[in-house]
């Protein structure tokens, strides 16, 4: 996975990607889909819905395109239009940095990610088969499992959709 030091608007900064250039569409062209009358309620498609991108998906940053593979990486249309690259927050560049990953639906509205990660790791309840086959201890901790992973997705909800109180002046 390609990962370089970078000068970013006058400060140093780390920037990786998958290296899956193929797949890059720019963070203007990747195909998304729309999840409410909200404009930025979308999510971007995960690459195992989409072919190949465009060879040259028609953006360009300064004079830099998008490159044939990552061994163009990092140029400026890698760091500033690819939706593949992850790039640190000023003054972190010395920290690890997640690779960014396509690999299911990413959601522009954060709570949207949250949800779905929460999915991800609450135990299916319709796996009977797991389930008949547990103790009695094995499934009191599975249900306790549960419970917090309901509680914490409940937690992230309550903060998303509570009205913020603005006082008058």
């Amino acid at each position: 996975m390609p990962e370089a030091l970078i000068t970013y608007f006058g400060q140093l900064a780390k920037v990786n990607c998958d290296g899956n250039c193929k797949k890059a569409c720019g963070l203007n062209g990747r195909p998304k889909v729309q999840l409410s009358a909200d404009e930025d309620d979308y999510a971007f498609l995960a690459d195992d819905e989409l072919g190949e991108a465009p060879a040259d998906p028609g953006t360009y940053e300064g004079n830099d395109a998008k490159p044939e593979s990552a061994a163009g990486f990092p140029n400026k249309w890698c760091v500033r239009e690819c939706e593949r690259c992850a790039r640190s927050k000023p003054g972190e560049c010395d920290l690890p940095l997640a690779i960014k990953s396509f690999s299911k639906r990413v959601y522009n509205l954060n709570w949207r990610n949250a949800v779905e990660k929460s999915r991800d790791e609450i135990p299916n309840v319709n796996e009977l088969d797991e389930i008949s086959g547990m103790t009695e201890a094995e499934f009191r901790a599975w249900a306790e499992l549960a419970g917090e992973r309901a509680q914490a997705l409940s937690d992230i909800l309550a903060k998303v959709f509570t009205p913020a109180v603005r006082e008058e002046t």
